[in-house]
C-alpha cells in the first residue's frame, strides 16, 4: 500500500486538501474543546482562560513584566494590561513600578493567586488526562515535540518558505560596515523578541537624527538614551573623537518585517561608536541590553533572546553578565550553535565587539 505523502495532502493547495487533515484545523479544533469545558469551572472560581495562564506564568517565573506575561499567555499587550487590572481588583495579583525602570510593570501573584491556583491546578489537571486518554508517552513526547518545531518556524520571517531567506536578511558571519551592528530585543505588543539591523551613519553636522518613519516612542527612547550615554562616556569610549561635533544618521531594520518596537540601547551605542571609531564590530555577533543611566538594565528574557540569535543566524550573542545564571534553560542544540559573550559595562562591550 502506498504510503500517503501528508506533506502535500495537507497543503491548502492540494486539490485533496480537507479540514479533517488539516494539522491547523485539527489543532484549533482540539484547542477549542479543551477549553470550552475548562472555562466552565473557571468561572465558577471568578476567572477565565486568560487569568489562569497568567497565574501559571507567575508560578513558573516569582515577578513578570506585562509585556512578557502577554508573550507567554498568548495575549496581546493591552488585553493582558486590562486582565491584570482585573485581576488586582480580585487580589489575585499585585502590580507594581519596576524599581530599576518606572516604565516597567511587574506582576507577582499574592497569596490568594496562589491558593486560588492551587485548587484549580487538579481539575484542568483532569481534563488533561481526559484528553490524553489512550496516548502513549512516546506519542506525547512526539507532539510535543513537532509542536515545538512548528512554533520555532512560525516565529520565521512572515511566511517565510525556508532556503530562500536572501543573505542580506540574516546575520550570517559576513561583517558589516563601520557603524553597523545587529541587536536583539524585546518588541511588539506581546514583548516578542526581534534582530534588528542598526545603520549609522556619520555626516558633516551635529546630533543624531533617526531616519526610521513612524518611529515608535521605544525606538525614540532608545536612541536618546544611546545618544545621551555616549556624549557623556565620549572620552571613554571613542577617545579623542567628539560626537557632538558629528551627525549621526540612524536606521534600525527589523528582520522580520515589523515595526521597530524594542530597545536596543546598547546595541544603537555600539553602533554610533563604531561609526565615529571607523571600525568593524565582529561578524556574526548579536547584541542585546539596555541603559539606565551609567548602569546596565538586567534582561527579562535572556533566554528568549539567544533563542532568537540563534534563529536568525547569530554565531556570536553579546549579553549582559546579570544574563548569565538565567541562561541555564538554554537548550543544549541552541547553546553549541553560538557563542555567549558577557560585558559588565558598556565600554567592556564595546572591546568585545571590536575584537575578533
Amino acid at each position: 500500500m502506498k504510503k500517503i505523502d501528508y506533506r502535500k495532502l495537507c497543503h491548502p493547495a492540494h486539490p485533496e486538501f480537507r479540514l479533517a487533515t488539516s494539522p491547523f484545523y485539527l489543532m484549533a479544533h482540539a484547542d477549542f474543546d479543551y477549553h470550552e469545558d475548562m472555562s466552565t469551572v473557571l468561572e465558577k472560581y471568578g476567572v477565565n482562560r486568560s487569568m489562569y495562564r497568567i497565574m501559571t506564568v507567575l508560578r513558573e517565573h516569582e515577578s513578570a513584566n506585562i509585556g512578557f506575561l502577554a508573550e507567554r499567555s498568548l495575549t496581546k499587550r493591552n488585553t493582558a494590561s486590562r486582565i491584570i487590572e482585573r485581576m488586582v481588583a480580585k487580589e489575585l495579583v499585585n502590580a507594581f513600578p519596576n524599581p530599576h525602570d518606572s516604565r516597567v510593570t511587574e506582576v507577582v501573584l499574592t497569596q490568594r493567586g496562589k491558593d486560588l491556583l492551587d485548587s484549580l491546578t487538579p481539575i484542568v489537571g483532569r481534563q488533561f488526562q481526559r484528553a490524553v486518554d489512550g496516548i502513549t508517552n512516546e506519542e506525547l513526547e512526539h507532539l510535543v515535540l513537532v509542536l515545538q518545531k512548528i512554533s520555532s518556524n512560525l516565529n520565521r520571517l512572515p511566511i517565510e518558505v525556508p532556503g530562500d531567506v536572501p543573505a542580506h536578511g540574516r546575520v550570517g558571519i559576513t561583517r558589516l560596515q563601520a557603524g553597523q551592528a545587529w541587536a536583539a530585543s524585546e518588541t511588539g505588543p506581546a514583548g516578542i523578541t526581534t534582530v534588528s539591523r542598526i545603520e549609522v551613519a556619520e555626516a558633516r553636522g551635529h546630533g543624531i537624527r533617526l531616519l526610521n518613519e513612524s518611529p515608535s516612542a521605544a525606538l525614540r527612547a532608545s536612541v536618546k538614551t544611546a545618544k545621551d550615554y555616549l556624549y557623556l562616556h565620549a572620552a571613554d569610549l571613542v577617545g579623542s573623537r567628539n560626537p557632538k561635533d558629528h551627525e549621526l544618521i540612524v536606521e534600525v531594520h527589523p528582520l522580520n518585517g515589523s515595526k521597530v518596537g524594542g530597545s536596543s540601547d546598547v546595541g544603537l551605542l555600539l553602533a554610533f561608536c563604531s561609526s565615529l571609531l571607523k571600525k568593524q564590530l565582529r561578524g556574526g555577533l548579536v547584541i542585546v541590553g539596555e541603559l539606565a543611566g551609567d548602569a546596565i538594565k538586567s534582561m527579562q528574557q535572556p533566554t528568549e533572546l539567544v533563542e532568537t540569535a540563534v534563529r536568525e543566524g547569530a554565531r556570536a550573542i553579546l549579553m549582559p553578565v546579570s544574563c548569565r545564571r538565567a541562561l541555564v534553560d538554554v537548550p543544549d542544540e541552541v547553546a553549541t550553535n553560538i557563542e555567549m559573550l558577557f560585558y559588565a559595562d558598556a565600554s567592556d562591550a564595546l572591546k568585545k565587539a571590536l575584537q575578533e
